[in-house]
């Protein structure tokens, strides 16, 4: 476990000095070392941790398929685990406003392109109520 808390903290502070490729390669690390664990707790603890370095990242998609997986372990076990389904629950959702984020963005880009202000005007109140809850710039 120490070893995978390590390589999580690694992938953490790459992903902190804008080395995300670090990031992605570190975090897969401590992946492959938890499944070779055999302990279902452990790959879910790291498939959250992997999860949200790889939604902070913009790999929504990676994101979701790990965050799915850990929510499963843990519901197989929640009497005992209450508190790490949440954590992976609250991942799951802020990878869902970081996608909608994203798409809410790219809407307004073609919307902008094709001259439909409403379109734009919308996309960017959506935006606004996305930054406000994701806690960070529009």
């Amino acid at each position: 476990m120490q070893m995978i808390n390590a390589k999580l903290k690694q992938a953490a502070a790459a992903h902190r000095t804008g080395r995300s490729q670090d990031a992605v390669t570190l975090a897969a690390d401590a992946l492959t070392m938890a499944r070779q664990s055999d302990d279902p707790l452990l790959v879910a603890y790291t498939l959250r941790h992997t999860a949200d370095i790889q939604a902070q990242l913009g790999f929504f998609d990676q994101s979701a398929t790990e965050i799915s997986e850990a929510i499963c372990i843990y519901r197989e076990h929640a009497s005992d685990h209450a508190l790490d389904l949440a954590n992976a629950l609250r991942i799951s959702a802020l990878n869902a406003e970081r996608r909608a984020h994203a798409a809410w963005h790219e809407a307004e880009t073609l919307y902008a392109s094709v001259d439909v202000q409403a379109g734009v005007n919308g996309a960017q109140h959506r935006i606004q109520h996305l930054s406000a809850a994701l806690g960070g710039p529009s």
